[in-house]
């Protein structure tokens, strides 16, 4: 049977690395944060960490992605009509997404060099 990106059990773990990424961010620096610690907090093994990711770095983009997501989704009705005020909070939302992980950011601006290269 083919995993899809739908499958419960990839979502389910997939879910489980984020929360231990999440849960690992406030303690270490992101450059400190190794693929053990992240999957030892998971509880799953290496090879399914790579299963689902190439490295840390992606992980770290996919977590700062679906972040970025759910916060412009608590501001934002799904139905909104895209107009000023919508463009606005969209925004509005960025930035304050943009404060609220800034120092975290410039603390390990070194880690975060390889995305801002490929993005």
């Amino acid at each position: 049977m083919e995993e899809t990106k739908t499958d419960p059990r990839v979502l389910r773990t997939r879910q489980l690395i984020l929360d231990a990424f999440y849960a690992l961010i406030p303690n270490k620096d992101i450059k400190d944060i190794t693929i053990g610690d992240i999957t030892k907090r998971a509880t799953i093994n290496r090879a399914t960490f790579y299963a689902h990711y190439a490295d840390k770095y992606e992980l770290m983009e996919d977590a700062l992605s679906q972040m970025f997501k759910d916060s412009l989704m608590q501001k934002l009705s799904c139905h909104a009509e895209l107009n000023r005020a919508t463009l606005t909070g969209i925004i509005v939302t960025l930035c304050e997404f943009h404060a609220n992980f800034s120092k975290q950011c410039a603390r390990s601006y070194e880690a975060m060099s390889p995305i801002s290269r490929t993005s």
